[in-house]
């Protein structure tokens, strides 16, 4: 029996488990983001999905420190481990700006260089070898917001909690 519900369960839409509250998205001019078209608010809860990510990419959420998005405090970077998929949840803790971005961390860095990019913010310098990646596809539905990067992996989002 647990053979035949596995297969059901992983066929299932992405919005079968809990119900979708409304968020746009709007990808930046230069391809190189994407983010709420409306600011995140403590207690909103995103629900964020790859059903193929590669093994030397991740994909960060930042919340900006200031207008233009310079400055940002990294909030979670996932990564496939070696799976090339991912599923997560994110519990929003402060209102804000928030965006979301890709890098490709390359396997010829060295291998403490390589794991501080993968664990700390990869927009810092601890990361110099890792290359941003752009925003080459976009899908939007109700479900989810789905945005494929260079490198051509995947990653879905879509708010499931509104704090408001």
């Amino acid at each position: 029996m647990k053979a035949f519900l596995l297969p059901l369960l992983a066929a299932m839409p992405f919005s079968a488990f809990t119900s979708v509250v409304p968020t746009d998205f709007a990808v930046a001019p230069d391809k190189s983001f994407f983010q709420p078209v409306e600011h995140l608010h403590a207690g909103d809860r995103l629900q964020v999905q790859s059903p193929f990510l590669h093994e030397d990419d991740l994909v960060a959420l930042a919340r900006c420190r200031d207008p233009d998005c310079t400055d940002l405090d990294i909030v979670r970077v996932w990564t496939s481990h070696r799976r090339h998929q991912m599923h997560d949840y994110v519990n929003i803790q402060h209102d804000g700006q928030y965006i979301f971005f890709a890098n490709n961390v390359p396997w010829a860095l060295p291998s403490i260089e390589r794991q501080g990019c993968i664990r700390a913010a990869p927009l810092r310098k601890v990361c110099s070898g890792s290359k941003r990646m752009a925003i080459t596809d976009v899908k939007e539905s109700p479900e989810a917001y789905r945005v494929r990067f260079s490198s051509d992996s995947w990653f879905w989002v879509r708010k499931i909690r509104s704090a408001t």
